[in-house]
C-alpha cells in the first residue's frame, strides 16, 4: 500500500499555486495604471513586468507590492458612498457601497493580493524548509 502524499513537496505546490494566480495579477496591474496616480501606476508597472520575468520570489520582492496595494485601497475608500433606503415603516437602512470605478479597482486589487498571499506563503514555506534543514543538522551532530 503506498501513501500518496509521500512525493508531496510544499515548496513546488506553494510556487504551483503562485504561478496559477501571475497571469491575473499582471491584467489587473495593467488595468490597475491606468487608474491609479502617476507613481502608484509607474508602480504597478514595474511590478507586472517583474511578475511576468518571474522575479517576484524572494522576500524583498513581497515590498513591491505594498505601494501599489494601498494606493489601490485609497481609490476604494475615496468611491465609498453612503445609502439610505427609505422604507414605508420602520427605520430607515443606512448601509455604505462602491462607485461603479471602486468596484472595478477592488476586484482589480483583489487578484493583486492574491498573488501577494500566494507569495507570502511561498517565502514562508521556503523559510521553514531552511530552517528545518538547519535544526536537523544541529540534531545530527
Amino acid at each position: 500500500m503506498s501513501d500518496l502524499k509521500l512525493d508531496y513537496d510544499p515548496i513546488l505546490e506553494a510556487t504551483f499555486q503562485a504561478l496559477e494566480l501571475k497571469r491575473s495579477a499582471i491584467t489587473a496591474l495593467n488595468k490597475l495604471a491606468g487608474t491609479l496616480d502617476k507613481r502608484a501606476a509607474r508602480y504597478a508597472s514595474e511590478l507586472a513586468i517583474q511578475i511576468d520575468r518571474d522575479r517576484i520570489y524572494g522576500a524583498r520582492d513581497l515590498l513591491a507590492f505594498e505601494p501599489v496595494l494601498d494606493a489601490a485601497s485609497h481609490v476604494i475608500v475615496a468611491g465609498r458612498v453612503r445609502k439610505i433606503d427609505v422604507k414605508e415603516w420602520g427605520d430607515p437602512d443606512v448601509y455604505w457601497t462602491l462607485t461603479e470605478d471602486a468596484l472595478k479597482v477592488h476586484n482589480l486589487r483583489e487578484d493583486v493580493a492574491a498573488l501577494h498571499e500566494a507569495l507570502s506563503r511561498l517565502h514562508a514555506v521556503r523559510r521553514a524548509e531552511v530552517l528545518a534543514l538547519q535544526f536537523r543538522t544541529e540534531d545530527a551532530a
